[in-house]
């Protein structure tokens, strides 16, 4: 007779089979994401994960999430504490989620701009039951990322740059809207060409974006002294500390 799972056996499980969920989409990508798949690579049988989770879809969700959560540190880094440059925080989030992104493109678009966003961000408490992660705790990220759609979240960043006079209201959408096209469009090309160079790629986004907007703001600093005070800043604030792993 088979003994039910403790509920630690029964959290070692699911953890086991979300981190198996992990490499398949490393390997075969979102597309080829199936149970069928995940069981293969854990040495299991399909219908042993069914009795952990609801569907393939939640187990998808899962592994996502697990897979951005470094980035999710490094996001509940930056917003620790208001800064009086906030351009200098916008800049630095957007770059760091560039960084994350461009090295796993399909997955960041799939976690934060495709239709299936918010399905992904709704499973964060079942997560937190599984990793009891500190950072999925963290109240910082409680109103940026748990709730409302990534525009929104974007848009609630972006307004603290109006309300400092930095970026007029006008130029609100234009900004985003270009931020959205750079940061998809070079993931995109990123993950067709099979471009290795992740560093001098965000290297190029962050050149793109700021001389975008020193065109459309009223930041003095000139470009490359921008650059070195935003290196330094985020050298300061130990963004750079976590690392792309999520094991």
């Amino acid at each position: 007779m088979r003994t039910k799972d403790t509920p630690a056996t029964r959290n070692k499980k699911k953890k086991y089979f979300v981190e198996q969920s992990c490499l398949v989409i490393q390997k075969l990508g979102i597309a080829n994401f199936t149970v069928r798949n995940v069981a293969k690579e854990a040495g299991k049988n399909s219908a042993s994960i069914y009795n952990y989770f609801r569907d393939s879809e939640q187990l998808l969700s899962l592994a996502i999430l697990h897979i951005i959560s470094p980035y999710l540190a490094d996001l509940a880094t930056i917003l620790k504490k208001k800064e009086q440059k906030s351009y200098y925080q916008w800049i630095t989030m957007i770059t760091r989620y560039a960084y994350f992104a461009f090295q796993q493109p399909e997955i960041y678009n799939y976690a934060f701009y495709s239709a299936h966003s918010q399905e992904v961000f709704n499973e964060h408490d079942v997560y937190l039951k599984i990793f009891d992660s500190p950072v999925f705790q963290d109240p910082t990220l409680n109103k940026v990322v748990w709730a409302g759609s990534t525009h929104k979240r974007d848009a609630l960043f972006f307004d603290s740059l109006i309300k400092e006079g930095i970026v007029k209201s006008n130029k609100k959408k234009y900004c985003l809207d270009f931020f959205y096209a750079l940061v998809i469009g070079m993931a995109e090309q990123i993950n067709l060409q099979k471009i290795s160079d992740v560093t001098g790629q965000v290297e190029k986004f962050m050149d793109y974006y700021i001389s975008f907007l020193l065109a459309n703001s009223n930041i003095e600093e000139p470009k490359e002294q921008l650059l070195r005070s935003l290196h330094k800043y985020a050298i300061e604030k130990e963004v750079f500390k976590s690392e792309n792993n999520y094991n």
